[in-house]
């Protein structure tokens, strides 16, 4: 398992999997610099600092081929993710915010 001593001030490039309207996959690609402060972890790029959550450490891997590297925008690190829309009658307090608004130019 990467530490976040290990990926402190490495590039990490982020996939976020989702479905769109009809159903089909859709990929929103994110890459930065990772930071840490507070012993938090935090990716960030151009203004923002998405939360890196502990619980994804263990999926963080090495990029060594050179095709995925190009797909990760040249990042050392790659760190793939699925994420849905939250139900209709979700307890926002049962939530954590990351720092990003997959509805908006995030980082690239």
């Amino acid at each position: 398992m990467i530490t976040k001593v290990e990926i402190e001030n490495k590039s990490l490039g982020i996939a976020f999997w989702q479905k769109d309207q009809d159903g089909d996959d859709d990929v929103i690609m994110v890459s930065g610099k990772c930071i840490l402060n507070n012993n938090q972890l935090y990716l960030k790029c151009q203004e923002k600092r998405i939360i890196i959550l502990d619980d994804w450490l263990s999926r963080i891997k090495k990029i060594e081929d050179p095709e995925i590297k190009k797909i990760f925008h040249e990042s050392e690190f790659a760190l793939s993710l699925s994420v849905a829309d939250l139900p209709l009658n979700a307890n926002m307090s049962e939530y954590e915010s990351i720092g990003l608004n997959l509805n908006e130019n995030n980082c690239d």
